[in-house]
């Protein structure tokens, strides 16, 4: 079977990931809701399963990692 030729195989796309969780703010796809939901008022429960899950912000990265991260030196402008 290899090498495998993908010519002949249509794209698949899932859309946008845009769509707020209305309790944590995650992002998902609107197809990502509870079946009983409306795309209207679509409800999620994978991300925070329904508020009950309260994960802290995020800590502000170490100087170094923060600059790679952010493309503000030399070896990350290398890519």
């Amino acid at each position: 079977m290899y090498p495998f030729n993908s010519s002949r195989l249509q794209r698949h796309t899932l859309g946008k990931m845009d769509t707020p969780c209305f309790s944590c703010g995650a992002l998902k796809w609107l197809d990502e809701r509870v079946r009983e939901s409306t795309k209207c008022s679509p409800v999620f429960a994978t991300c925070c399963d329904w508020g009950k899950v309260l994960l802290p912000y995020l800590q502000e990265p170490p100087a170094v990692l923060k600059s790679y991260l952010m493309g503000d030196d030399a070896v990350s402008r290398e890519f």
